[in-house]
């Protein structure tokens, strides 16, 4: 169907991408999951563990992911990034920090969406590792002190969608 001037329909209307959340969780604490179609259907986590969730400021975090082809020996794979700034340098941001170094992450994101939460699960299989932590302390007549983690990962499938209940049940502590 072609769009008309005067159609206002939701298609025509501007919108702004974004990143509304994290959830992230040790992969080793994850017990079980299931994948369907690209779609994560289940999901659970060994006892005593749970996922944490953070809420980015704007312009705070990004996470995409870029398909790599290789034409010498025709594989493909799926470059995944999810970069988070703290922007504070508390003790608990340097530990957070610190214990971020140690494992492999599954990072899901809570895409802005205007028709609902839309979730995407980054690292599902190979988990995100931490690739470079900057930390600034602080600059002269600018408040730029704080802590940039980049995670990156390699996946053989696009990162697949999730849902809200699934995620909502991760961030409770398995028991």
């Amino acid at each position: 169907m072609a769009i008309e001037l005067d159609d206002y329909t939701k298609s025509c209307e501007a919108e702004n991408g974004g990143i509304d959340e994290f959830i992230i969780y040790n992969i080793c604490d994850r017990a079980s999951y299931t994948l369907e179609n690209g779609v994560v259907t289940a999901m659970t986590m060994s006892n005593g563990t749970q996922a944490y969730s953070w809420t980015p400021d704007m312009e705070s975090a990004s996470a995409g992911e870029t398909t790599t082809r290789n034409r010498a020996n025709n594989s493909v794979f799926h470059a995944q990034t999810a970069m988070i700034m703290f922007k504070e340098d508390s003790n608990a941001v340097v530990d957070l920090v610190a214990n971020a170094g140690k494992g492999f992450f599954g990072i899901i994101v809570k895409k802005s969406d205007p028709d609902g939460s839309v979730y995407r699960h980054l690292g599902l299989v190979n988990g995100m590792t931490l690739e470079t932590a900057e930390g600034v302390l602080g600059q002269l007549y600018e408040d730029l002190r704080g802590h940039t983690l980049n995670f990156v990962g390699k996946e053989l499938a696009k990162a697949p969608s999730i849902s809200s209940a699934i995620v909502a049940a991760l961030l409770v502590p398995a028991s």
